[in-house]
């Protein structure tokens, strides 16, 4: 996970310094003030897609080889496919001994352990992620329909909130990675 990340961060101009291990599996990314969200919340959703693309080609291919299969979905040949749950929101973020801390922090986190989010990529086997993204965020870059990240290709959702708190307003979108080079891209 750590090389798909460094890879998509990587290609989108974005760099991990600010990244953690997440306790319940995953990393917590905190993408520094003063970027421009929407060419950033666009290219790393995108080079994401390409570098989860890579990693699943190769184990297509090191499974023809003879190669061990990992943890995930089958594909062709008997590979075993990686598949990501992403959530993405904008908030102000502490930092301290214990590390990232705030409503930020615990908001993403609620958005990527809702319950709708998994649905949603239970329900799209042939997509390697499933995004959600904050009604805040969304309004801020996805509804402005950015190059790469349409409106259209998002549905509105509710997250319930924690304990009596209130819900979560959200929107989510699936993607597939592209074609391996040389093959047909697949519409994301």
């Amino acid at each position: 996970m750590g090389a798909v990340l460094d890879e998509a961060c990587g290609a989108a101009g974005v760099q991990r310094v600010h990244w953690v291990p997440w306790p319940e599996g995953g990393e917590l990314g905190v993408f520094p003030p003063g970027i421009d969200e929407g060419r950033v919340v666009a290219a790393f959703t995108r080079e994401l897609c390409r570098a989860v693309a890579q990693v699943n080609d190769a184990q297509v291919n090191d499974v023809r080889a003879g190669g061990d299969r990992v943890g995930g979905d089958r594909v062709g040949c008997g590979a075993v496919r990686l598949r990501l749950r992403v959530a993405l929101h904008q908030g102000i973020t502490r930092c301290d001994e214990g590390g990232y801390s705030g409503r930020a922090v615990v908001k993403a986190c609620q958005l990527l352990d809702a319950e709708v989010l998994r649905r949603e990529l239970a329900a799209s086997p042939g997509d390697d992620l499933a995004f959600i993204v904050s009604a805040e965020l969304f309004d801020d870059v996805v509804g402005e329909d950015h190059a790469d990240l349409r409106r259209s290709e998002f549905r509105q959702v509710t997250v319930p909130g924690p304990l009596a708190g209130p819900d979560l307003l959200a929107w989510v979108s699936t993607r597939r990675s592209p074609a391996p080079v040389g093959g047909t891209a697949a519409p994301w």
